[in-house]
């Protein structure tokens, strides 16, 4: 099971403070030992910076806007989270900046793949796994095939997504849908998302650290189970 990218999104009510210290947020990711390349726009406000690296096949993104941070890592594979720890600890230096402590909503997306000898093979398996009844409705066999289901409450929820997957697919899912060495596999999409955050201090690298915990352990239960493994 490898991971291959990071998508998060940190929404608060609108900060108005970001006009406040737009500079002092471009200075200090000017001086950040992990972005390379730095700019702004008029329309719409926002702050943007970018770590491209061609040799290792990677890029990274992170936006600032008056309502929200947001932001991706992706490589092929990504060996651990927690090789973007500097990235995250300047999310939380914005977040101190703006002065937030209230979120309407704070959410780490994964997207993991399991190798597999085949597309057929993988649907084959996942198909097999759905209720015999349901698929008895159809006249033709699936060509292909995605489950999705949330759990948690309303403050804490996963979000799973799962289903075989070609190279052929991978610009969808991927900026760098070349790089990726998988022919074939199972792809699982994990979102873990929290609603009506309000905290004194928030410390971003912990929440990706909890996040992970959870989607790695729950994507690797499910690929395992869909394929037999389990």
């Amino acid at each position: 099971m490898e991971l291959h990218r990071i998508v998060f999104r940190l929404d608060f009510r609108n900060a108005f403070t970001l006009f406040n210290v737009w500079g002092n947020v471009l200075a200090h990711l000017s001086s950040s030992s992990f972005w390379t390349e730095l700019s702004d726009s008029a329309t719409p406000r926002a702050i943007f910076a970018r770590r491209v690296v061609q040799s290792s096949a990677e890029l990274h993104v992170l936006t600032v806007e008056v309502n929200g941070i947001g932001g991706g890592f992706e490589a092929h594979p990504i060996n651990s989270h927690r090789e973007y720890l500097s990235a995250f600890e300047d999310v939380t230096k914005i977040i101190t900046m703006l002065n937030v402590e209230e979120f309407s909503r704070v959410g780490v997306r994964f997207f993991f793949l399991e190798a597999i000898d085949s597309f057929k093979a993988g649907l084959e398996s996942v198909v097999s796994k759905v209720c015999q009844d349901y698929w008895g409705r159809f006249d033709e066999p699936p060509r292909d095939i995605s489950i999705t289901s949330i759990h948690g409450d309303k403050d804490q929820s996963v979000r799973l997504a799962v289903g075989p997957i070609s190279k052929e697919e991978y610009r969808a899912w991927f900026s760098l849908p070349d790089r990726v060495r998988v022919e074939n596999g199972i792809i699982v999409d994990v979102d873990c998302f929290g609603t009506a955050y309000k905290l004194k201090t928030f410390e971003f690298s912990k929440v990706v650290e909890l996040y992970f915990e959870t989607a790695f352990a729950q994507a690797k239960h499910t690929a395992n189970f869909l394929m037999g493994k389990e």
